[in-house]
């Protein structure tokens, strides 16, 4: 039977609070989201609101129960290790969301948590320092096929099973980062390749810095944002891909932002250095800053 809900959306996008009757029916998440759609289209046209934050519709699921939420399965087999990087100094990072497959290379847990929970590029993530040292492998299949909007869930459920994991967010005013091209030019030569491209979005950690293959700006200014600490967008205005490497001075994993001269890495390109090798420049502006707090963990995954 049809039951009706009245919904209070709260954004301040939209500048106000507003309410409106949804109808759905019980038990069908389908149609709970073409009422949803209904109801957003109703609430634009007597508003006369142009702009409505998709971040709303995951708010409103939540809101409502069992009728609404689909609560993300967990995986049917799951290997969650410790991973220690090779002595050589050559190791792959890399994340794979494979229908019903989730895969983790080398990651670190802050790491698994930008790629699987809704973490703005270069949101900064505080906990203990082991969270982006601490290198772990993770192989998670579901017992159907899943969409990796499916499987971050399951992995977000698999996180706080194996790991403790508990979060919670902070938001304040402050620096950000913006990618664009120098005023010299783009150094790079766009890379060409016919049909599926297996690497596209590689990346490899090297002893002098990082190796990217067949990257787009957009992807490297979100990773400079991982790696700086600080939110980073990509107003280039360039979407080609390209391959490319960045040589910088770095101390376990982590750039260094500014080398003194008592510093034994002083005379070494520090990460700004890098992407102005590129013919790309970072510059800073303010903006919003939102800070992902682990207020719980423990270093040791729980057994398979």
């Amino acid at each position: 039977m049809n039951s009706l809900h009245k919904v209070v959306v709260e954004d301040v996008e939209i500048g106000g609070d507003y309410d409106f009757d949804l109808p759905y029916q019980t038990g069908q998440p389908q149609v709970t989201t073409q009422a949803l759609k209904d109801g957003f289209a109703a609430l634009k046209a007597k508003r006369n609101i142009n702009i409505l934050v998709v971040r709303l519709l995951a708010l409103m699921f939540l809101s409502f129960g069992s009728a609404f939420s689909q609560v993300p399965a967990e995986f049917e087999v799951a290997s969650v290790k410790v991973a220690i990087p090779p002595a050589d100094g050559r190791w792959s990072v890399g994340m794979r969301f494979d229908p019903g497959h989730f895969v983790a290379e080398y990651s670190t847990l802050k790491e698994i948590i930008v790629a699987v929970y809704p973490v703005p590029p270069g949101a900064k993530i505080a906990g203990p320092d082991w969270i982006e040292k601490d290198r772990y492998s993770i192989d998670a299949k579901a017992a159907t096929s899943a969409t990796p909007k499916e499987l971050r869930g399951m992995v977000q459920r698999l996180l706080e099973s194996r790991f403790r994991l508990k979060l919670r967010t902070e938001e304040r005013t402050g620096s950000v980062f913006v990618l664009i091209i120098s005023s010299k030019g783009l150094k790079l030569l766009p890379v060409k390749f016919d049909g599926e491209d297996p690497t596209r979005g590689a990346i490899r950690y090297t002893k002098t810095g990082l190796e990217f293959q067949h990257t787009s700006l957009k992807f490297l200014a979100s990773y400079l944002g991982w790696l700086l600490g600080r939110p980073v967008s990509d107003e280039s205005g360039d979407t080609a891909l390209y391959d490319f490497t960045l040589t910088y001075a770095g101390r376990g994993g982590t750039p260094l932002l500014d080398i003194p001269e008592s510093d034994p890495a002083f005379g070494q390109p520090t990460i700004f250095n890098a992407v102005e090798s590129l013919g790309l420049k970072l510059e800073t502006r303010q903006g919003k800053l939102t800070t992902y707090v682990v207020e719980s963990a423990q270093r040791l995954p729980v057994e398979n």
